[in-house]
C-alpha cells in the first residue's frame, strides 16, 4: 500500500525540522563569519566590530533575508508554512553560537607550542614552528 503525502504537503507544506535545519546551517554559517574576522588566536572575536560598518551592514542583511525567507518563504523556498516559532529560532541561535564557544575553547588550550606552526611544504602533516627558520 502505498501513502500519498500531497494532501499532507498541501496543508501542512514543508516540514518543519527541515526548516530548522536550513535556518541553523544559515545561522553556523553566520557565527563563522563573525569569528572569523580574527585569524591571529586572538580572544576577543567582536573587539572593534563597530569600526567595520559593511561587516556590520552584511551581517544584518543575512539575518534579514534568513528570517524573511524562513518565516514568509513557505512554498516558494521549500520553508514550513508560517515559519518558526520563538523557540525554535531561540534554539537556532543557541546551538549555532556553539560554534563560538569551541573556537574560543581551542583558542585558549591550544598548547603554545603547536601555535604559529607552518605547513613546510613536504607533506601536510609535516609541520615545524615559525621560528624554526
Amino acid at each position: 500500500m502505498r501513502y500519498e503525502y500531497e494532501p499532507i504537503l498541501k496543508v501542512y507544506g514543508p516540514s518543519r525540522h527541515m526548516t530548522i535545519i536550513f535556518n541553523l546551517f544559515v545561522f553556523l554559517q553566520i557565527y563563522n563569519f563573525v569569528n572569523s574576522r580574527k585569524i591571529e588566536d586572538e580572544l576577543n572575536i567582536f573587539e572593534d566590530i563597530q569600526r567595520s560598518n559593511w561587516f556590520l551592514m552584511i551581517v544584518a542583511l543575512i539575518i534579514f533575508l534568513q528570517f524573511t525567507i524562513v518565516t514568509l518563504g513557505h512554498r516558494a523556498m521549500s520553508c514550513s508554512i508560517g515559519g518558526l516559532d520563538a523557540t525554535q529560532w531561540l534554539i537556532c541561535l543557541a546551538v549555532g553560537a556553539i560554534g563560538l564557544i569551541v573556537s574560543f575553547l581551542v583558542k585558549i588550550l591550544t598548547p603554545k607550542e603547536y601555535k604559529n606552526v607552518r605547513p613546510t611544504g613536504k607533506h601536510k602533516s609535516h609541520v615545524v614552528p615559525a621560528e624554526a627558520k
